[in-house]
């Protein structure tokens, strides 16, 4: 118990010495920030597309939890979302033209 209580005092103070801020004996002039953000830029874009890939895996998951914790009667609202909108699948176009006279 004791060690395990020193442990997490050690932790902590090295936590804390990381943030201690520390001088930085440097100068970026506007022209070098500009080139680093132009490099940068494709880097986040790609990172940001990766993200949009795994969002919909991602809320999966989270409902599937949340399935399992309250039983399915919050988790239904949220996988409900996910389904197409009106209009969006080709049965609501069907019916959209089932009216209509077919010879013009």
């Amino acid at each position: 118990m004791q060690k395990q209580r020193l442990l997490w005092i050690v932790a902590l103070a090295g936590a804390l010495l990381l943030l201690l801020p520390r001088p930085a004996h440097a100068y970026m002039d506007p022209g070098t920030t500009g080139s680093i953000f132009a490099l940068l830029a494709p880097f986040f874009t790609v990172f940001l597309a990766f993200l949009g890939f795994l969002i919909r895996p991602i809320r999966r998951f989270f409902a599937s939890i949340i399935t399992k914790v309250l039983g399915g009667s919050r988790a239904e609202s949220i996988t409900d979302s996910e389904q197409p909108v009106s209009g969006d699948s080709p049965d609501d176009k069907s019916e959209e033209n089932a009216g209509e006279d077919p010879g013009g």
